[in-house]
């Protein structure tokens, strides 16, 4: 499906990809209400980017009936996230 786009010879869809992280894990942080800053924005950025990659390579695979694997995953990660608060 999506595997092309990590093929050598596609690195503009590798950097465009890059930058959609960027601004998704700005989006999640906005729709979150999340405003640290300074180093405890940087670790949040982090740890949300981590996550996200996360859960899209789990879902990428994950062939359980409607993604339940990684909504699991999704939720505890998130969960965990915001214990460390």
């Amino acid at each position: 499906m999506l595997h092309y786009k990590f093929e050598l010879g596609h690195f503009h869809l590798q950097v465009l990809g890059i930058m959609r992280i960027s601004r998704s894990v700005q989006w999640f942080r906005e729709v979150a209400l999340l405003n640290t800053d300074n180093i405890h924005r940087v670790i949040e950025e982090i740890l949300l980017t981590r996550i996200y990659l996360i859960a899209f390579t789990r879902w990428l695979f994950d062939d359980s009936k409607n993604s339940l694997r990684t909504d699991s995953y999704l939720q505890a990660a998130l969960k965990r996230l915001r214990s460390l608060k």
